[in-house]
């Protein structure tokens, strides 16, 4: 769509020392929880998490978090830098390892456990893997096009099927 629109390397490189930081990814924590009232409910849950039941349906019927239980207690996704990662929860995850559950520990007026789905590693692009993504993006704003596939659905006469 951009073909034939040449952009400077500087205007490129300007471009990337000022905005290169919204492409980056920084380190982020994929979390579910079960809270529930008491450390005997918490061992209770472990007990049958170790007989291999799921920490989604156990999180459904035991969790006290009324915004997390029908989603089987599935919190998403947090930056590691963010300050809604629960309280503790950052730190017993980088200790555990993909896909395992926690010990029971005290939380606010309950006790929780936690479930860690994923760590994904921070991610820092450099110039080079940048370069031609950015004189698209460039280009595109110089033509006064957004990255849509209209243009080329009209270049190729294709009709939509399920159209209005």
């Amino acid at each position: 769509m951009a073909e034939g629109v040449s952009i400077p390397e500087e205007e490129i490189q300007t471009f990337y020392n000022n905005y290169h930081k919204q492409y980056n990814f920084s380190e982020s924590v994929q979390f579910s929880h079960i809270i529930v009232d008491n450390m005997d409910q918490a061992e209770k849950v472990i007990s049958e998490l170790d007989q291999g039941a799921s920490f989604s349906l156990l999180a459904q019927e035991y969790s006290i978090d009324d915004e997390t239980r029908a989603k089987g207690g599935y919190l998403g996704y947090f930056s590691t830098s963010s300050q809604f990662v629960p309280t503790g929860y950052y730190d017993i995850a980088k200790e555990m390892d993909e896909h395992t559950y926690s010990e029971p520990f005290k939380v606010g007026d309950g006790v929780a456990i936690i479930y860690l789905h994923r760590i994904l590693p921070a991610y820092e692009f450099n110039y080079e893997e940048l370069k031609d993504h950015i004189k698209n993006e460039l280009a595109l704003n110089e033509l006064g096009q957004s990255l849509t596939a209209d243009p080329l659905w009209d270049e190729f006469e294709i009709e939509w099927v399920f159209e209005d």
